[in-house]
């Protein structure tokens, strides 16, 4: 039998092999060295290839973004249901500790922001600049260093959002602004933004603890 063919399409026909057009205006099938040619005139004009016309690349994420995707893909999906009291004692707590964190640094207290940092190497903190502090000790090292660099700083954070994804893991988005005197009475920064944490409850003492950081600013 005979494969059909579309009208305008080609196809292969059952009898010959031959390829086929199925004629608009007939019911036969027209080799191919009997199709009428189309004038050049006709032909759709293919546009040059400009690369000016391709989409821009995306920029790359931001190392915060991916880091907190592969915790929530190893540990957000994990299935595990929270109460709603659970509920409630995570973000009371982690509420707590944010307010804390905010503290401490305005009082420049090194020890009070110690114990609100998850201390081991998997640390990540990313600051305005862009700049990775990995582990514990580089992050209390920078801290140490900014806060001695100055004699007076407020810092403000608002808008707190706080996302609990299970038992053991906080998402946070906040904005900030900080404004800093140097000692020499110059002001030294002045600057604004978003931030985001990850707090994970330590195993070792079951309290909740910054395990990533990034503050961008402006």
């Amino acid at each position: 039998m005979l494969q059909s063919c579309r009208n305008g399409i080609s196809g292969i026909c059952g009898i010959s092999g031959r390829s086929c057009t199925y004629a608009r205006k007939s019911n036969s099938l027209v080799p191919p060295s009997r199709r009428p040619a189309v004038p050049p005139s006709r032909r759709p004009a293919v546009p040059p290839f400009r690369p000016s016309a391709l989409p821009p690349y995306l920029p790359p994420m931001r190392a915060i973004s991916i880091a907190a995707i592969v915790i929530l893909l190893v540990t957000g999906c994990s299935g595990d249901e929270i109460s709603p009291r659970q509920l409630f004692l995570a973000q009371s707590s982690v509420s707590v500790q944010f307010e804390n964190w905010v503290r401490a640094i305005n009082n420049k207290t090194m020890d009070s922001l110690a114990v609100l940092y998850h201390q081991v190497p998997e640390l990540r903190v990313i600051d305005t600049d862009g700049s990775i502090a990995r582990g514990w000790e580089e992050q209390r090292e920078r801290l140490t260093t900014f806060l001695d660099s100055v004699v007076r700083l407020n810092f403000v954070a608002e808008g707190l959002e706080i996302e609990v994804l299970n038992k053991e893991l906080v998402l946070t988005t906040f904005r900030h602004s900080l404004d800093s005197e140097g000692a020499d009475g110059e002001r030294t920064s002045t600057l604004s933004g978003r931030g985001t944490m990850v707090w994970i409850k330590d195993e070792a003492d079951g309290v909740w603890k910054i395990h990533m950081q990034h503050l961008s600013g402006r």
